[in-house]
């Protein structure tokens, strides 16, 4: 990680926001089916008011945040952003996820934003933080309920159904975005469990075959599952399961 960039994750606004956190944990929304209720982040957590109070005193610019984490601009680059957790994330575990990241990615370019990087820390560093770099979507018109429940996602989700995928979605409306490309993405970062069984590789295959990928997106798609499993089972194997 470039020093630059580290400095940026380090700043004293980051360290202030995370402490904020620790000390006021505030609940933590589960969202897997869509309610009303679902949009945004409940009034009485703290951190919800907090961070733009944050923010505002030490002169950053933020994209968003939620119960979770902070939306940051990447330095230099609008194509790009950085998402800083307020708790921390294992680097065996932020391993798993960038791999889950760009399979879903290059399998859906246009639902999965790509992701450059997500970085764990240690449970004894609590200096470091944790979090991951982005593609950048830029929002088009609002996104409705509608599009949520019968939109690219119902489709898409029969279809990972059908590849052996567990989909496992946030349906929270503000997870999603209509971006000025014309695309329907998901936002939130995928959980590790919507992974297909390793079993399913030849489905994968299979879809790759009848969809067209050019070599280099099969070689994303099908080089992030074999190294997925090769992660978990390592993972596993430290733990003597």
């Amino acid at each position: 990680m470039r020093g630059e960039l580290r400095a940026y994750i380090n700043s004293d606004f980051i360290k202030e926001v995370r402490d904020f956190k620790l000390r006021h944990p505030g609940p933590m929304p589960q969202s897997d089916d869509w309610s009303e209720d679902s949009d945004d982040v409940p009034e009485h957590n703290p951190i919800f008011e907090a961070v733009p109070r944050i923010a505002e005193r030490h002169g950053v610019g933020i994209i968003g945040h939620g119960a979770e984490r902070v939306i940051l601009p990447y330095p230099n680059d609008p194509t790009k952003i950085v998402a800083i957790h307020y708790g921390r994330t294992s680097p065996v575990i932020a391993r798993l996820t960038y791999y889950s990241h760009r399979f879903f990615h290059h399998l859906f370019p246009q639902h999965f934003p790509r992701t450059y990087a997500i970085f764990g820390s240690e449970f004894d560093d609590r200096d470091r933080p944790s979090g991951s770099i982005r593609q950048r979507i830029y929002p088009n018109e609002p996104v409705t309920k509608e599009q949520i429940l019968d939109g690219p996602f119902k489709r898409l989700a029969r279809e990972c159904t059908n590849l052996g995928i567990f989909l496992r979605l946030d349906y929270s409306r503000g997870n999603f975005m209509n971006g000025t490309d014309g695309n329907f993405y998901y936002l939130e970062e995928m959980h590790s469990g919507s992974m297909p069984f390793e079993r399913d590789r030849g489905r994968i295959e299979n879809y790759i075959a009848a969809n067209g990928f050019p070599s280099s997106q099969e070689r994303h798609v099908l080089g992030s599952f074999d190294t997925f499993f090769r992660l978990q089972k390592d993972f596993y194997r430290n733990l003597g399961l």
